[in-house]
């Protein structure tokens, strides 16, 4: 077995302290896992206690609607980050024209020593 590897059998965890090979025989342990001690047999949840409503005094209504308003204000910046598209455009029309352009007025000359049978001299 590999170091720290385990075998378990109806009786017996074995735990291997080194690698060393040996041949062995098949051998299933007939261990039903359904009803073995390590399943959670009962689920458990929370219990809560019954609650009571608060009785609030002094409440500053003023600083909950000025609250709200914040409120408002996040959901209404949120709201529109969301929907904005995912992909931006960030190339203009006109730095594609002019790229165009650049490119026209570089090439030209090579295009017209082609044309011409010349050879171009920078």
């Amino acid at each position: 077995m590999e170091p720290k590897c385990k075998c378990y059998t109806p009786s017996t965890v074995l735990i291997s302290s080194s690698n060393q090979t040996a041949n062995y025989t098949n051998y299933i342990p007939t261990i039903d896992i359904n009803h073995h001690d390590c399943c959670i047999e009962k689920e458990q949840y929370l219990e809560i206690e019954p609650m009571e409503p608060l009785k609030l005094t002094n409440l500053n209504l003023n600083e909950l609607r000025h609250s709200q308003h914040k409120l408002q204000q996040f959901d209404e910046i949120l709201q529109t980050n969301l929907n904005k598209p995912f992909i931006v455009q960030h190339t203009k029309w006109y730095n594609v024209v002019l790229g165009v352009i650049i490119t026209i007025v570089i090439i030209a000359p090579f295009i017209i020593a082609v044309v011409d049978g010349a050879t171009v001299v920078d």
